[in-house]
């Protein structure tokens, strides 16, 4: 049995240590660079397609029927209040606050109705905007997509039939800071959405 060439693959082995510990170390270095690489790449393509899932679902709600309802209705009531918002939006929350109708009325029901829709049609695009609002603040949209959500039509109303009919509900509400926290939110909202 002949051992000359196993033993002399040993002896160069021996000889070799630190230089085949080198390469190997290099070849790991290398392979773990490349795994890296590869998540880092899966990690950047996973966030952009959560960015992308965010901003789809923030155009679904923007686009649903409920949506588009409340904004023609808020829309209307600017036209049919628009000489003085601030005004129309003490009595509107005077009423949906304390009243429930109009002085007077023998049946408060239609006003109530009314008061009523229009605050549900405030909420849904006050809460779409502050909900927005939070998700740019924390970086969870880019600058391009928080820019396509700046461009909504809606933001017209938040900046000032929204904005004005929640002071007036703040302030008819007595809340502890009412009026001082609605404004903090707005111009937040202001800051974040610009000048309508």
């Amino acid at each position: 049995m002949d051992t000359t060439g196993a033993s002399g693959i040993i002896a160069w082995l021996n000889a070799n240590a630190g230089a085949l510990n080198a390469l190997t170390t290099l070849a790991l270095v290398m392979v773990t660079a490349v795994f890296v690489r590869i998540t880092w790449n899966a990690a950047r393509r996973q966030a952009v397609l959560s960015e992308a899932e965010l901003f789809r679902s923030l155009l679904t709600e923007y686009s649903q029927p409920e949506m588009s309802d409340a904004l023609i209705y808020l829309e209307q009531w600017e036209r049919d209040n628009g000489s003085d918002l601030e005004a129309a939006a003490r009595k509107w929350a005077e009423r949906f606050n304390f009243v429930r109708g109009e002085p007077g009325d023998d049946d408060p029901k239609p006003h109530w109705q009314r008061d009523n829709a229009l605050n549900d049609a405030r909420r849904r695009v006050a809460y779409f905007y502050q909900t927005a609002g939070i998700l740019i603040d924390h970086g969870y949209l880019s600058e391009p997509l928080a820019s396509e959500l700046k461009a909504l039509s809606g933001r017209r109303f938040l900046l000032g039939v929204i904005k004005a009919m929640e002071l007036a509900h703040a302030t008819a509400q007595n809340r502890p800071g009412g009026g001082a926290e609605a404004t903090k939110i707005y111009d937040r909202l202001q800051r974040l959405f610009g000048d309508p």
